[in-house]
């Protein structure tokens, strides 16, 4: 399932998707959004194998605190893939969530190639980004960085 051009505002919950093994999701997120609206959608997917999310917007330079999401088994997830990572508190959070209830998560890809640059935003430091990230990261997942 290929989500692109919604706003980030999520999927109504009644939505139930029982056999979808890949779901892709582009969003447009600024400053302090969160992506906590997609969760009841990854929680109607108890196949899903991988989750693809492809970050289009523009970053935030100040951080805030992390939202906790409520948790819920991704008995099957065993892919997570983070396209146009920046490393703001909006691409983390979602990690988080994964790394915390993905219990076969195998791999997490990231790209640091930002989807959408047209104002020529910094993104930050790779390296610093990078190393939030593999602070949250399970022992036993390998990470790719493309």
């Amino acid at each position: 399932m290929n989500l692109c051009g919604k706003k980030n505002m999520g999927i109504h919950d009644s939505v139930h998707v029982p056999n979808l093994r890949h779901l892709e999701f582009q969003v447009r997120a600024r400053f302090n959004q969160s992506l906590r609206g997609w969760a009841s959608l990854i929680a109607a997917s108890p196949k899903l194998q991988k989750l693809s999310l492809k970050l289009c917007g523009r970053p935030t330079h100040a951080d805030w605190i992390l939202s906790k999401w409520v948790g819920f088994p991704l008995k099957c997830l065993t892919t997570l893939e983070l396209a146009g990572y920046v490393g703001p508190t909006l691409d983390l959070e979602l990690a988080i969530f994964v790394f915390e209830n993905a219990t076969m998560l195998q791999e997490v890809i990231v790209d640091f190639v930002p989807l959408y640059n047209k104002h020529g935003y910094h993104t930050g430091d790779k390296q610093e980004n990078l190393a939030k990230l593999r602070m949250k990261l399970p022992q036993a997942v390998n990470l790719t960085i493309k």
